[in-house]
């Protein structure tokens, strides 16, 4: 504090510092204080990177699940099965595009509710429902298949025919934590075998039409399938007959050569016209065509038809008589006079 020479006059007394009047306080710190700051400043660094280490963990951690997890999306977004994921409640948590289409639900749709509100199983024959195999498994943590084929009833009461497949989610203790629900979409296949249906339908029509019997065998004559029309080919009991029981005699060597040469790859095909049954006073006339058609196990078979021409052959016959009713010698009359 500045005090003026007139002030010191009229107060007659000599000033003093502040600093002076201040006592001056002196700290003695003890030297077990500075151990336990640094023992703590040591525990805190420990702390610190402890943590740092642990939230390092945790990231990578995160990351790596965080791929897997998008892998996982990823395959389940490319497969053309039906696959849905329930948790222990049976309420739906994913459901992969295919599902979506096959069901005709989105995944917001469903997300959260129980399997059985929105996808029923009946049977194809009857329409009568059937148990959900997400609740089987849930409820005794086994896989369950079904491989007979049945309806799945989605959205609004879409229809498509399955086979399906249930599996528990475990975790690594082997506690049930949830279940996988997958379809396989069988339309194509039934459509496939509709038109095959359709399509064997026609062929037996045209067969009876036409009096033509398919047929497949093997190198020596043995058919592999039941032929349709039985008359086209002799049968003995359950069995048909050996070429030579079935074809008359006079034509029986023609028949064999032209078999041995397709069998033995000396021609493209087989074309024969024979008469059966041998021995028979009132005979038919029929006619074999075949081909050699190899397998995918690269084993060859021959498959054909045999069809009854006796109508043909009458007409055919007819017609050359009539030729030659109609041919005369050169310079003969018509009245038989010369």
């Amino acid at each position: 504090m500045h005090v003026t020479a007139a002030e010191e006059t009229v107060t007659g007394m000599t000033p003093v510092p502040l600093a002076e009047m201040i006592p001056a306080v002196h700290f003695a710190i003890p030297p077990i204080f500075w151990c336990a700051a640094a023992v703590g400043v040591a525990i805190l660094v420990i702390l610190l990177s402890v943590s740092l280490f642990y939230m390092m963990r945790i990231k990578q951690l995160q990351e790596k699940y965080s791929a897997k997890a998008q892998q996982l999306m990823l395959v389940m977004d490319s497969i053309s099965e039906g696959m849905v994921t329930a948790d222990t409640e049976g309420r739906i948590r994913l459901m992969n595009p295919a599902a979506c289409e096959l069901t005709h639900y989105s995944l917001e749709e469903v997300e959260g509710r129980v399997v059985t509100e929105v996808l029923h199983r009946v049977t194809l024959a009857s329409g009568a429902p059937l148990p959900s195999l997400v609740e089987k498994t849930l409820r005794d943590g086994r896989v369950h298949r079904d491989t007979r084929a049945v309806l799945l009833v989605g959205k609004d009461g879409y229809q498509i025919p399955v086979t399906e497949c249930a599996s528990p989610i475990l975790d690594k203790k082997g506690n049930i934590i949830g279940a996988v629900f997958v379809f396989w979409n069988l339309k194509e296949e039934y459509a496939a075998k509709d038109r095959l249906q359709w399509n064997d339908l026609l062929l037996m029509q045209a067969s009876d039409v036409a009096k033509i019997q398919f047929f497949v065998c093997d190198r020596m004559g043995e058919f592999y399938n039941a032929p349709v029309r039985t008359e086209n080919w002799g049968w003995r009991g359950d069995k048909p007959m050996h070429p030579r029981e079935w074809i008359h005699p006079e034509d029986l060597e023609d028949f064999l050569r032209a078999w041995r040469a397709m069998v033995n790859g000396e021609s493209l095909m087989l074309s024969v016209t024979y008469r059966a049954p041998a021995g028979a006073a009132d005979v038919r006339y029929f006619n074999m065509q075949a081909v050699p058609v190899p397998d995918s196990a690269g084993k060859v078979f021959f498959g054909g038809i045999i069809q009854d021409v006796t109508e043909a052959k009458k007409q055919e016959f007819h017609l050359q008589e009539l030729l030659k009713k109609q041919e005369r010698p050169a310079g003969e009359k018509t009245d038989g006079s010369v």
